[in-house]
Protein backbone atom coordinates (compact mmCIF):
# COMPACT_ATOMS: atom_id res chain seq x y z
CA UNK A 1 0.00 0.00 0.00
CA UNK A 2 1.36 3.45 -1.24
CA UNK A 3 1.35 7.25 0.79
CA UNK A 4 -1.47 7.39 -1.76
CA UNK A 5 -3.38 4.94 -0.84
CA UNK A 6 -3.23 5.44 2.61
CA UNK A 7 -4.96 8.74 2.67
CA UNK A 8 -8.05 6.33 1.44
CA UNK A 9 -7.91 5.35 4.94
CA UNK A 10 -11.08 6.28 7.09
CA UNK A 11 -12.28 5.92 10.70
CA UNK A 12 -16.25 5.96 11.16
CA UNK A 13 -18.43 5.01 14.03
CA UNK A 14 -20.40 1.66 14.20
CA UNK A 15 -23.71 1.35 13.40
CA UNK A 16 -25.85 -1.80 13.41
CA UNK A 17 -25.97 -2.12 9.51
CA UNK A 18 -22.53 -3.00 9.42
CA UNK A 19 -22.93 -6.04 11.26
CA UNK A 20 -23.37 -8.70 8.52
CA UNK A 21 -20.19 -6.60 6.68
CA UNK A 22 -17.92 -6.81 9.75
CA UNK A 23 -19.13 -10.41 10.20
CA UNK A 24 -18.10 -11.31 6.77
CA UNK A 25 -14.92 -9.88 7.62
CA UNK A 26 -14.24 -11.69 10.52
CA UNK A 27 -14.88 -15.12 9.00
CA UNK A 28 -12.51 -14.13 6.57
CA UNK A 29 -9.60 -13.82 8.96
CA UNK A 30 -11.13 -16.41 11.91
CA UNK A 31 -7.87 -18.11 11.72
CA UNK A 32 -5.75 -15.34 12.01
CA UNK A 33 -7.44 -13.48 14.79
CA UNK A 34 -8.18 -16.85 16.77
CA UNK A 35 -5.13 -16.77 18.50
CA UNK A 36 -5.49 -13.35 19.93
CA UNK A 37 -8.91 -12.63 20.40
CA UNK A 38 -10.41 -14.91 22.95
CA UNK A 39 -14.21 -13.74 21.77
CA UNK A 40 -13.50 -14.86 18.30
CA UNK A 41 -15.22 -18.37 18.43
CA UNK A 42 -18.35 -17.23 19.86
CA UNK A 43 -18.90 -14.98 16.72
CA UNK A 44 -20.31 -17.99 14.12
CA UNK A 45 -23.02 -16.03 12.44
CA UNK A 46 -23.99 -12.15 12.02
CA UNK A 47 -26.62 -12.15 14.65
CA UNK A 48 -23.67 -13.11 17.20
CA UNK A 49 -22.25 -9.23 16.94
CA UNK A 50 -25.33 -8.20 18.07
CA UNK A 51 -24.75 -7.87 22.02
CA UNK A 52 -21.12 -6.54 20.88
CA UNK A 53 -23.08 -3.32 18.90
CA UNK A 54 -25.59 -3.35 22.15
CA UNK A 55 -22.48 -2.75 24.27
CA UNK A 56 -20.68 -0.48 21.85
CA UNK A 57 -23.62 2.17 21.65
CA UNK A 58 -24.02 1.70 25.48
CA UNK A 59 -20.03 2.28 25.94
CA UNK A 60 -20.17 5.85 23.18
CA UNK A 61 -24.06 6.79 25.37
CA UNK A 62 -22.30 6.77 28.71
CA UNK A 63 -18.85 8.16 27.29
CA UNK A 64 -17.03 5.29 28.82
CA UNK A 65 -15.72 3.87 24.91
CA UNK A 66 -15.93 3.93 21.74
CA UNK A 67 -15.44 1.56 18.57
CA UNK A 68 -14.84 2.42 15.14
CA UNK A 69 -15.26 0.87 12.05
CA UNK A 70 -11.50 1.26 9.73
CA UNK A 71 -12.57 1.68 6.18
CA UNK A 72 -10.35 1.14 2.92
CA UNK A 73 -12.42 2.43 -0.09
CA UNK A 74 -15.56 2.26 1.32
CA UNK A 75 -15.06 -1.27 2.84
CA UNK A 76 -14.75 -2.34 6.29
CA UNK A 77 -11.01 -3.53 7.13
CA UNK A 78 -10.56 -3.95 10.70
CA UNK A 79 -11.76 -1.86 13.77
CA UNK A 80 -10.20 -0.02 16.26
CA UNK A 81 -11.74 1.15 19.70
CA UNK A 82 -10.96 2.49 23.33
CA UNK A 83 -13.26 1.66 26.67
CA UNK A 84 -12.09 2.53 30.24
CA UNK A 85 -10.63 0.06 32.21
CA UNK A 86 -10.03 2.18 35.03
CA UNK A 87 -12.72 4.75 36.66
CA UNK A 88 -10.51 6.41 39.32
CA UNK A 89 -7.05 6.66 37.24
CA UNK A 90 -9.43 7.39 33.86
CA UNK A 91 -7.06 4.59 31.83
CA UNK A 92 -8.32 3.67 28.57
CA UNK A 93 -7.57 0.51 26.76
CA UNK A 94 -6.90 0.35 23.26
CA UNK A 95 -8.05 -2.08 21.02
CA UNK A 96 -7.51 -2.89 16.95
CA UNK A 97 -7.65 -5.38 14.43
CA UNK A 98 -7.61 -5.91 10.63
CA UNK A 99 -7.67 -7.63 7.97
CA UNK A 100 -4.71 -10.18 7.80
CA UNK A 101 -3.92 -8.94 4.07
CA UNK A 102 -3.66 -5.63 4.92
CA UNK A 103 -1.30 -6.16 8.20
CA UNK A 104 2.22 -4.19 7.79
CA UNK A 105 1.14 -1.33 5.95
CA UNK A 106 1.14 1.09 8.76
CA UNK A 107 -2.90 1.36 8.80
CA UNK A 108 -3.42 1.37 12.82
CA UNK A 109 -0.24 3.40 13.42
CA UNK A 110 -1.62 6.03 11.09
CA UNK A 111 -5.31 5.81 12.93
CA UNK A 112 -3.64 5.70 16.42
CA UNK A 113 -2.76 9.41 16.37
CA UNK A 114 -6.58 10.36 15.55
CA UNK A 115 -8.07 7.67 18.38
CA UNK A 116 -5.85 9.33 21.25
CA UNK A 117 -6.76 12.83 20.02
CA UNK A 118 -10.31 11.75 20.94
CA UNK A 119 -10.18 9.61 23.92
CA UNK A 120 -7.32 12.17 25.73
CA UNK A 121 -9.32 15.22 24.79
CA UNK A 122 -13.18 13.99 24.77
CA UNK A 123 -13.10 11.70 27.49
CA UNK A 124 -10.89 13.45 29.94
CA UNK A 125 -8.57 10.32 29.76
CA UNK A 126 -5.21 10.41 31.60
CA UNK A 127 -3.42 7.46 30.04
CA UNK A 128 -4.05 4.75 27.23
CA UNK A 129 -3.21 1.33 27.76
CA UNK A 130 -2.42 -1.50 24.57
CA UNK A 131 -2.43 -4.51 26.03
CA UNK A 132 -1.40 -7.21 23.70
CA UNK A 133 -0.39 -11.27 23.70
CA UNK A 134 2.96 -11.43 24.27
CA UNK A 135 3.54 -13.94 21.04
CA UNK A 136 1.58 -10.91 18.61
CA UNK A 137 4.64 -9.47 17.04
CA UNK A 138 3.05 -6.64 15.16
CA UNK A 139 0.63 -5.15 18.15
CA UNK A 140 3.95 -5.33 20.06
CA UNK A 141 5.60 -3.33 17.29
CA UNK A 142 2.15 -0.63 16.87
CA UNK A 143 2.47 0.10 20.70
CA UNK A 144 6.59 0.60 20.49
CA UNK A 145 6.29 2.54 17.72
CA UNK A 146 3.66 4.81 18.87
CA UNK A 147 5.76 5.93 21.75
CA UNK A 148 3.92 3.90 23.99
CA UNK A 149 5.96 2.52 26.91
CA UNK A 150 6.38 -1.17 28.09
CA UNK A 151 4.45 -1.03 32.00
CA UNK A 152 4.36 -5.08 32.92
CA UNK A 153 3.55 -8.60 31.92
CA UNK A 154 -0.08 -9.58 33.03
CA UNK A 155 -0.03 -13.12 33.23
CA UNK A 156 -3.28 -15.37 32.00
CA UNK A 157 -4.77 -12.06 30.74
CA UNK A 158 -6.20 -13.33 26.98
CA UNK A 159 -8.41 -16.56 28.38
CA UNK A 160 -9.23 -19.00 25.50
CA UNK A 161 -11.46 -22.37 25.57
CA UNK A 162 -8.57 -24.25 25.58
CA UNK A 163 -5.63 -22.09 27.03
CA UNK A 164 -4.60 -18.68 28.61
CA UNK A 165 -2.00 -15.94 27.20
CA UNK A 166 -0.06 -13.26 29.12
CA UNK A 167 -0.32 -9.77 27.85
CA UNK A 168 2.23 -7.56 27.66
CA UNK A 169 0.97 -4.05 28.76
CA UNK A 170 2.36 -0.39 27.45
CA UNK A 171 1.31 3.02 28.14
CA UNK A 172 0.76 6.05 26.87
CA UNK A 173 -0.18 9.50 28.76
CA UNK A 174 -1.41 12.15 28.30
CA UNK A 175 0.96 14.87 28.22
CA UNK A 176 0.59 16.52 24.39
CA UNK A 177 -2.98 17.17 24.96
Amino acid sequence: MDTQEKFQIEMDTLVYEDQSELFQLIKKNRLFLKPYLPWIDNVQQPEDLENFFNRSAILQENKRGMNYKILYKNNIIGMIGFFINDDEKRIFELGYWLDKDLIGNGIISSIIPEIEKICFTTFNSSAIEIRCAIDNIASNKIAQNNDYLFQSVIKDYFEFKEFSKDCNVYRKGNKAY
